[in-house]
């Protein structure tokens, strides 16, 4: 099968919410039955839906028609509901929150149409970025079925090296299809909504369970399709990792975690770019793989030599595609791309040295669907009606957050503000102090992560016993007043209740004066600050450490070998106390 790109559609942008037929070549894979073709839920009858693509200082206006079909359950607070009602998030792009902007409260009923307009800031960075519903109760019916695309922030002009600007470009929307997932959620909801109108799902609920156990790895909609490439040139590779999360498990059960993306493309250089659509500090950074969780994104800078080369998911061991590269028909010059450090806009100036305005701790629990935010109880979303925390704009907010590490279950996410990483949290160099993100979860490193985030893991059971166990991480809260929300990205725990409500208050269009103070060189207008050249050696420190174990994880190491002894000793004491006790019964 060939690789093709989704098409790209500029503002204004009309997407029509629909049923969209699988194809059958996908089909054929999770059913017994060859012939069977499966119906879903998807955008402009694609799977994904069109690229959209806006620059810096634009209104996109999206016209969003649902044609999806009547909706038999009541809207509810957590649970699965609202399949087939939908909305708009624009994942990524720092915009306001009101309005009818990316407000996520809304809801666009089955049968009816809304407009939306985000604003795009004229300082914005470019940048890959992600759409999808956030309709509560419908998120992992509608994004896992299909109803995701990519959404780019056009680069400023001038804004990044000749050589890296005029790479071609590949876009590759990465997911994992659960049929077993959205058949239990569909059945869940029929036994729940009754016999009422509207309360049949009519694209998976008919599924068999047993033909619907796979877990099909998609790009662009497509499995393992073959992507062809000039060799010894470069590409730019736009990732977008648009998976819902782990497979949903039976009622009353608790989801399984999900799947972390570590995609590699065997024998080719790949520097990364960036990571949730923001630049690295530093770049392109080498790195042998990538760590992507649900909703994630990420750009590479690839260059492949003739061959057959395999881009591949290193943590499930399979193939998402076959990348061939041949000879060009007239041979290209051929550069070097050599490091460079991109003009930052002011509200992503580097927050290492800042006066921190405020302070907060987040824990998304490990076994349940709430989050705790500065040490209340635990709770599940209310649907907006109450507020779990306040936040000053034009402010600098440090957030320790907790729960996120690839042997826990959860994935944070927090919208309209990027936040910054205030220090490395792995040793391959893919999680570095200063880099930013919206979506995170980070690797943890085997029995080591059992103690903690200094000792391997971020924030392992033990870390959270210890007390410990946050990653520290900045953000400003720029321009924008209103609703923001955080929440696991795994989609299902978001559908029940694993979401916060907090509200960023004050004078709307504030901006965080000491910006400028920190970056003198940052930029508020559509006028980048030109990229600059740095030593190859600045790099050296963010592609991580060699083989040998770092005096951490050697650490750890030690601490966790004292742990698990300990622990068969209490466990061989109480055996012997408990046989002592039975005799003298």
């Amino acid at each position: 099968m060939e690789f093709t790109q989704p098409a790209e559609v500029r503002s204004p942008v009309r997407l029509s919410a629909e049923a969209v037929l699988l194809p059958a070549a996908l089909s054929r894979q999770f059913t017994s039955d060859s012939s069977r073709q499966q119906w879903t839920r998807g955008y402009n009858g694609g799977m994904p839906g069109p690229t959209i693509r806006v620059a810096p200082g634009e209104v996109l206006h999206v016209h969003l028609d649902n044609n999806l079909g009547v909706e038999g359950m009541p809207l509810g607070e957590n649970g699965w509901h609202a399949l087939n009602a939908t909305n708009l998030h624009t994942h990524g792009l720092h915009t306001s929150p009101t309005g009818l902007g990316d407000d996520v409260h809304r809801s666009v009923p089955p049968g009816t149409s809304a407009r939306f307009e985000f604003r795009v800031p004229p300082s914005h960075m470019g940048g890959t970025h992600f759409y999808h519903p956030h309709v509560h109760g419908g998120g992992t019916m509608q994004a896992g079925g299909g109803m995701v695309g990519m959404l780019i922030v056009d680069d400023l002009p001038g804004a990044l090296p000749a050589e890296v600007a005029a790479a071609e470009e590949r876009h590759l929307v990465l997911t994992y299809l659960r049929p077993g997932s959205l058949v239990r959620i569909a059945r869940e909801y029929e036994a729940s909504c009754g016999a009422g109108d509207g309360c049949r799902d009519p694209f998976w609920a008919d599924v068999p369970l047993t033909d619907a156990s796979a877990v099909l790895p998609l790009v662009n909609g497509m499995l393992t399709p073959t992507m062809r490439l000039d060799a010894a040139t470069w590409y730019r590779l736009r990732l977008l990792f648009a998976d819902s999360g782990g497979a949903v498990g039976a009622p009353h059960s608790f989801d399984f975690p999900g799947d972390d993306l570590r995609p590699s493309l065997d024998g080719c250089e790949v520097g990364l770019l960036a990571k949730d659509g923001v630049y690295l500090p530093r770049a392109p950074r080498p790195i042998r793989r990538g760590f992507m969780s649900a909703g994630s994104r990420a750009d590479w800078l690839v260059r492949c030599p003739a061959g057959r080369h395999v881009l591949r998911d290193e943590g499930r061991g399979v193939d998402l595609a076959l990348v061939l590269a041949a000879p060009p028909p007239s041979p290209a010059a051929v550069g070097e791309v050599l490091p460079f450090a991109v003009g930052r806009p002011c509200y992503l100036a580097d927050l290492s040295d800042a006066t921190v305005d405020a302070q907060h701790a987040m824990s998304l629990s490990p076994m349940s669907y709430t989050i705790a935010v500065d040490g209340q109880p635990a709770r599940k979303y209310s649907g907006g009606h109450h507020t779990a925390f306040q936040l000053p704009v034009a402010s600098v907010i440090e957030l320790s957050v907790g729960g996120v590490s690839n042997h826990m279950y959860h994935v944070f996410h927090m919208h309209v503000n990027p936040f910054q990483l205030q220090e490395d949290v792995e040793s391959e160099g893919y999680f570095r102090k200063g880099d930013w993100h919206d979506t995170l979860r980070v690797p943890s490193h085997g029995m080591m992560g059992m103690m903690g985030r200094r000792l391997g893991m971020m924030d392992g059971i033990m870390g959270h016993m210890m007390g410990g166990g946050g990653i520290p991480v900045r953000f400003q809260t720029d321009n924008f007043t209103g609703p923001v929300m955080v929440h696991c990205h795994y989609l299902s725990h978001q559908d029940r209740g694993m979401m916060a409500m907090g509200e960023i208050v004050g004078k709307e269009g504030s901006i965080f004066a000491g910006a400028e103070v920190l970056d003198p060189h940052c930029y508020r207008s559509a006028t980048p600050t030109p990229w600059t050249r740095i030593d190859a050696r600045e790099l050296e420190r963010d592609t991580g450490s060699s083989s040998w174990p770092s005096h951490d994880a050697l650490l750890g190491l030690v601490l966790t070998v004292g742990f698990l002894v300990a622990a068969v000793a209490w466990s061989v004491k109480s055996i012997r106390q408990r046989r002592h006790r039975l005799l003298l019964a």
